[in-house]
């Protein structure tokens, strides 16, 4: 079972409001020649977007949901929701919790990626919620390749307005059953949640922990993860957490784990 890493102190979530200057953190490109093919070019598709695989310990039933590979000093993160990677309140960390990118009808064309250790805030583990449903994995190399040097990783903004353009990649079952990547794209704005923004998508299951994208180029597959999926509400709106400088913190302590 993968390690738990140290939650950082956040408790409570935030109003969907910027904590300091707005930032970034650059994508990056893979440094390992691709034996992945092409990309298909009737959908928006990125190396740098999986689908993830787990149990759930508190009923032993296997889930599915989305992530994306970050750039970090580490080479070997992925960042998706916190549901993702731990129950909640009154819940534990998930089991035999596997990545693979460019997930396509059972294709994997970089192989599977394990978890080695796990990340999340104390308030989504104690108290679920919505705004700190970010979860952050490390994963081990596969074959001596860490994860962003085989498929490239995201970059990383924080600290953005409420409403910005993004593009959403994820596995949503409600399109293609979940087996090829989806996208929506449009300004996001207040969610629905405290400490969320939101983005009429209506996405469904298996989408959570796909990300919301600033600056998505679609000849490379890369942006800038400014959310992730994390809940649709009776309405048709998608949620994410808002992207503060507690979500930046979070991911400079896993970055560097190897």
């Amino acid at each position: 079972m993968p390690e738990p890493g140290t939650p950082p102190a956040a408790s409570a979530a935030p109003a969907a409001v910027p904590t300091g200057e707005a930032g970034r953190i650059e994508p990056v490109a893979p440094t390992v020649p691709s034996q992945a093919g092409t990309r298909a070019p009737l959908i928006t598709e990125s190396a740098e977007v999986g689908k993830v695989f787990f149990t759930d310990p508190s009923d032993g039933k296997d889930y599915v949901c989305s992530g994306s590979a970050l750039n970090s000093p580490s080479k070997q993160m992925v960042i998706t929701a916190g549901s993702c990677v731990h129950g909640g309140q009154g819940r534990t960390w998930m089991t035999n919790w596997t990545y693979a990118p460019r997930y396509r009808s059972g294709d994997r064309p970089f192989g599977t990626f394990a978890a080695k250790q796990f990340r999340t805030f104390n308030a989504w583990m104690d108290s679920s919620a919505p705004g700190r449903d970010v979860g952050l994995v490390t994963t081990w190399p596969l074959n001596g390749t860490r994860l962003v040097d085989a498929t490239g990783g995201q970059g990383l903004s924080w600290n953005y307005p409420q409403k910005v353009d993004v593009t959403i990649l994820d596995y949503s079952t409600d399109r293609s059953g979940g087996e090829i990547q989806q996208w929506c794209t449009g300004p996001t704005a207040q969610g629905y949640f405290s400490g969320t923004i939101g983005i009429y998508c209506m996405f469904g299951g298996r989408a959570s922990g796909g990300p919301w994208l600033q600056q998505f180029d679609d000849s490379s597959g890369i942006g800038y993860v400014n959310g992730v999926m994390s809940a649709i509400d009776c309405s048709g709106w998608n949620q994410s957490p808002y992207f503060d400088s507690a979500v930046k913190s979070m991911v400079d302590a896993q970055g560097s784990v190897t």
